[in-house]
């Protein structure tokens, strides 16, 4: 099992990363998650509307949220959508 913080902390990082690239709504929502402890549906939320609007990420993005995402033990479907969106800087 993993210690909850760490965890949350990631996933705020996350949120905070692409406040300037998702719609102000969906940050609100996934920060909204995040102040009721559901850290996974708020990762779910970043991932889904990331891809939703084809949001380009940079490999190093994508790598964190690989990497939350392994580290929540959650199903790689949900940030293997978004390899498609890395782009080279």
């Amino acid at each position: 099992m993993f210690g909850g913080s760490p965890i949350k902390e990631a996933v705020r990082q996350l949120t905070v990363a692409f406040e300037s690239t998702l719609p102000a709504d969906d940050v609100d929502i996934a920060r909204e998650y995040l102040s009721h402890n559901e850290w996974g549906i708020a990762y779910e939320h970043l991932c889904s509307q990331l891809a939703e609007f084809q949001i380009p990420i940079s490999q190093s993005s994508y790598e964190q949220i690989v990497a939350v995402g392994t580290q929540m033990r959650l199903p790689p479907t949900n940030w293997e959508q978004l390899a498609k969106l890395v782009v080279n800087n």
